[in-house]
């Protein structure tokens, strides 16, 4: 029973060494996730999860069905979140010459155009963040072309930041309007067309309003020459049609459980997280409060009364490419032949940040550039029958 129609995060949590794919589909026979890849685990009972953002579902009561495409695994369950959507509370065009003392807040449209006198628009969003309690994995901002002029192919449009967010929906004028300053995207007219949507990715520039005061404000402004049929208009909060309107669209940093808090108890099953280990069995990580957690009650710990190997992972998976920061807390004692973080599959070579030799908590942090909208976190441990290593608050951020 679908609360609402919406967009909504689909997780499923697999297990098995072949791998596969499926698909998701609704009572009709219509594909709502397209192939999902399901990765080998390398054991039947070595949990991943798998992600697919943005599903459009409809309200009410429904029958969906999971077909599986090829090859063969185990299911746990799944999961459905909403796909948070940053709300925009702000919109409105505005318009020079004649009209540069005019307000155009209510009208159903976003005009973006260069031309002679009385005839240039450029466009005003503001995006209301404070829901956000910690940065995303994507934001990305979405444009519908409702429609254009006949030369929509010879403009180019930049998206800009505006700092200044105290300007209103109905008061904006051209005369009043706030200044510009770091373009964020372009937008070439050939990535543009009446019926279309122009995605923009604005992750980088969401997480630093939601580390700042909150509120992201932006301009759509052309900056092609002028010309009387170089325009477009996209899609207002006050259009008629909901699929027409801009919005922000968001997904979650992807990372889960980071804190190890999240299952409240002794485990050896962390939500989110698996386990490889050289013998195959995962009683050589679990979550526990001994000692403390670096921040919270809870960390995960490597041990075990005989010599071991252990890696603790997550891969995640939806993220907008572009630059990653990955740190995590760590503290450890007794004898280590090795002891990492690792980060691969994220489209490079794999990343190893050795542990600090210390017994009281320590940061370590790398960054890597994610080309394929995953990557995998994993903390290796290989040691000596009795050694210990905690780790807490693992965090990734998009830079």
């Amino acid at each position: 029973n679908v609360a609402s129609a919406g967009t909504y995060n689909i997780t499923f949590r697999v297990a098995g060494y072949s791998g596969g794919s499926i698909h998701l589909e609704n009572q009709s026979g219509t594909n709502l996730t397209g192939a999902v890849a399901i990765p080998s685990t390398g054991g039947s009972q070595i949990w991943t999860d798998v992600t697919v953002n943005n599903v459009s579902l409809t309200a009410g009561v429904q029958t969906l069905r999971l077909v599986t495409d090829t090859g063969g695994f185990n299911l746990n369950h799944v999961t459905f979140t909403s796909a948070a959507s940053a709300s925009m509370n702000t919109d409105a065009y505005v318009r020079d010459g004649t009209y540069a003392g005019q307000n155009f807040g209510s009208d159903p449209v976003l005009m973006v155009k260069a031309d002679g006198t009385s005839y240039s628009r450029q466009s005003y969003l503001s995006f209301n963040l404070s829901n956000y309690t910690g940065p995303v994995g994507s934001a990305t901002l979405n444009l519908p072309v409702v429609s254009a002029g006949t030369d929509l192919a010879g403009m180019t449009v930049e998206v800009r930041l505006v700092t200044d967010d105290s300007w209103s929906e109905t008061g904006i004028t051209w005369n009043n309007k706030p200044a510009t300053s770091t373009v964020l995207a372009t937008i070439a007219g050939s990535s543009m067309a009446v019926g279309g949507t122009v995605h923009i990715d604005l992750t980088s520039a969401v997480n630093q309003q939601i580390a700042g005061d909150k509120r992201l404000s932006i301009a759509l402004i052309a900056v092609n020459a002028a010309g009387s049929q170089r325009y477009v208009n996209f899609g207002s909060r006050e259009n008629t049609d909901p699929a027409a309107r801009t919005n922000l669209s968001t997904t979650s940093a992807g990372l889960i459980n980071g804190g190890f808090e999240a299952d409240g108890a002794f485990t050896q099953n962390p939500t989110g997280w698996n386990t490889w280990s050289a013998n195959g069995v995962n009683d050589q990580d679990y979550v526990e409060t001994n000692q403390g957690g670096h921040s919270g009650s809870f960390h995960l710990t490597h041990w075990n009364s005989s010599a071991y190997q252990v890696t603790t992972l997550q891969k995640v998976t939806g993220l907008a490419n572009g630059t990653y920061q990955v740190s995590a807390w760590i503290r450890r004692g007794g004898t280590f032949y090795n002891s990492r973080m690792e980060i691969s599959q994220y489209g490079g070579t794999q990343v190893n940040v050795d542990t600090p030799n210390s017994t009281s908590w320590q940061q370590i942090s790398t960054t890597v550039n994610v080309t394929n909208e995953q990557l995998q976190i994993g903390f290796y441990s290989n040691a000596a029958a009795g050694s210990w290593a905690y780790f807490d608050d693992v965090t990734l951020v998009k830079l």
